[in-house]
């Protein structure tokens, strides 16, 4: 008879399931504080790039011939707060300009340009944090591997959402907060 020993595939079955349920209740959670916070008209196109960014941080994974593992979902659940700054900068800009009476078309556009530099800046100063653990030597290196390329992968992926997928979808389903005069006057 043959038998496997130290068969361990149902604990990472277990885990993995886990380690995405956390994913999941940590993007459920954002979208709670998001919506409270910037109501949901911005929640929504704010909570696409939270998925968006995901799936193309994940093709990239795929694209580089890398697999999901317990250091991808960790890293996902670590860029969840993260990926979604860039995104509420453009529209609480655009909803400012929108609050100015300015049409709701050029209010994203000049969101997308005017908050451009921020975002990428911000966004590069998180990247650069993470860049040298790429270059981790050692066993320990090639298992951590997996964190900075996947939020390397889901950051970039962020300020594409950011600077061009929220601005598009700001210009068809974008509306302004109602503000009171005294906000409106700063």
């Amino acid at each position: 008879k043959v038998d496997y020993t130290q068969d361990k595939s149902e604990n990472i079955r277990n885990m993995l399931a886990d380690l995405t349920n956390s994913v999941i209740l940590a993007v459920l959670l954002v979208m709670i504080v998001i919506v409270s916070i910037l109501g949901f008209r911005s929640a929504l196109m704010i909570g696409i790039a939270v998925p968006g960014s995901f799936l193309a941080g994940i093709l990239s994974l795929y694209l580089l011939g890398m697999t999901i593992n317990v250091v991808v979902l960790f890293s996902l659940i670590l860029a969840v707060g993260m990926l979604v700054d860039g995104a509420i900068v453009v529209t609480e800009f655009a909803d400012r300009r929108m609050v100015q009476g300015v049409a709701r078309k050029l209010a994203y556009i000049d969101a997308s340009e005017r908050m451009s530099w921020p975002i990428i800046a911000s966004t590069a100063t998180t990247l650069a944090a993470f860049a040298p653990l790429m270059f981790w030597p050692g066993m320990m290196g090639e298992f951590m591997k997996y964190l900075p390329i996947t939020l390397i992968a889901v950051l970039t992926a962020s300020l594409t959402m950011a600077l061009i997928f929220v601005p598009t979808m700001g210009t068809v389903f974008g509306k302004s907060r109602v503000i009171s005069q005294a906000d409106k006057d700063q």
